[in-house]
């Protein structure tokens, strides 16, 4: 029996500009398919602008514009897509990552899951949003510290706990990451030791790296495992193509399983 072909595709509206394209090329050059890709004539493309404060990236001021991408694509899935292992809702206002879901998760293969990344400036501002959204996912929840005590505190002062359906990765920065199950028994992976110098990115190497791996049949703790190496890789530089040039050196990380969060 032939192995089917995987691939990496990309759903979203990209302006009509410089930038937008540019953004296009970058992608196509990557090997992603961009065919879920809108783009939208006459309108500039999302940006945002992310500053630490310190060296790390606990603390973030931010600041941007969905310009495009302040509409959810028009756009049917492309077949493709439809019978994807995982879709992935990167960050994003929680009420387009809502919008998102209602409008194409009766596109999808029952057997498709799809995850959704929460983001802290959004979650300050709108907790009941974010977990409304975060409830929506059928697969995993990408979370870090911050944003999980923000929604958890929201949801204290309703008399209700924190508890999700799906397992919930915790990103805990330098310290690496726990995926925690809907029975609260956890596995924490350490992060390795690095030289920082902007995290901007590291969720989203994360969160690709481990459903990736688990869409290809690696099993949750050897995908978080590697998922974490390569999200402490990209702190070393800005963006990820410095990683490109390292290969994967990867070698053993502590890992421990513990019974509660």
């Amino acid at each position: 029996m032939k192995k089917s072909r995987q691939i990496i595709g990309v759903v979203g509206r990209l302006g009509g500009d410089k930038l937008g394209q540019t953004i296009l090329s970058q992608l196509q050059q990557y090997g992603v398919d961009t065919q879920g890709i809108e783009n939208a004539r006459g309108e500039k493309t999302a940006w945002f602008e992310l500053h630490e404060i310190g060296k790390t990236s606990a603390q973030r001021m931010f600041r941007g514009s969905l310009e495009a991408g302040d509409t959810v694509v028009s756009l049917p899935l492309p077949p493709v897509y439809r019978i994807a292992y995982y879709i992935h809702l990167a960050t994003a206002p929680p009420k387009q990552q809502i919008l998102w879901f209602k409008r194409y998760n009766s596109q999808t293969s029952p057997h498709t899951k799809i995850s959704i990344d929460a983001f802290e400036a959004y979650a300050r501002k709108n907790p009941k949003e974010t977990y409304e959204a975060l409830c929506l996912a059928t697969g995993y929840i990408f979370i870090n510290e911050e944003e999980w005590k923000t929604v958890a505190l929201w949801l204290k002062k309703r008399h209700r706990d924190l508890h999700f359906s799906v397992p919930v990765i915790l990103k805990l920065g330098e310290k690496g990451a726990t995926i925690i199950y809907p029975n609260m028994k956890a596995f924490h992976v350490c992060a390795k030791k690095v030289h920082y110098v902007n995290g901007t990115g590291a969720g989203e190497t994360l969160a690709s790296v481990f459903l990736t791996l688990r869409a290809q049949g690696v099993d949750e703790k050897h995908a978080l495992k590697k998922a974490v190496y390569y999200a402490s890789l990209s702190v070393q530089n800005f963006g990820v193509d410095h990683m490109l040039q390292q290969g994967d050196k990867t070698k053993s990380v502590t890992c421990f399983p513990s019974s509660t969060a």
